[in-house]
């Protein structure tokens, strides 16, 4: 992602210009349920618009995945894959062991949100496996 400073073209001043990053809030509906997320806004120095800056899309999908995962509290990527660091298998076989699609646990990885059910099955393997790590 470019880096705040740095010049990029603004659709409202029609030149490159200067940006800042802001924090903003902005509220989304998923399911009929009404969410704050935080994001990361990009704004021009010289019009003070928002301005659509490279990589800030892909920063905000995952602040976005992130940050609903907390609020559902379903479990994190980082969680999934400290489970499969803990089991010592793949995803695939971490998939079938736990009773799911074969691909599933791979496509949790790559950022598909799991279901309240996979979350938990998932969440209490690790809480099993880390249980049994500190057990040695």
């Amino acid at each position: 992602m470019a880096k705040e400073g740095k010049m990029e073209f603004c659709t409202a001043c029609r030149k490159p210009t200067a940006y800042h990053l802001q924090q903003t809030w902005e509220k989304e509906r998923i399911c009929n349920k009404e969410y704050t997320f935080r994001f990361t806004t990009a704004f021009c120095t010289e019009c003070r618009k928002k301005m659509h800056i490279p990589g800030l899309i892909d920063r905000n999908n995952q602040e976005r995945d992130e940050q609903y995962r907390r609020m559902e509290r379903l479990i994190s990527v980082e969680e999934i894959q400290k489970l499969l660091n803990l089991c010592l298998m793949g995803p695939d076989a971490l998939s079938a062991a736990l009773g799911f699609d074969r691909q599933a646990i791979g496509c949790y990885l790559q950022g598909q949100m799991p279901s309240r059910e996979h979350s938990d099955i998932m969440r209490r393997a690790l809480a099993q496996k880390e249980h049994q790590q500190a057990a040695f």
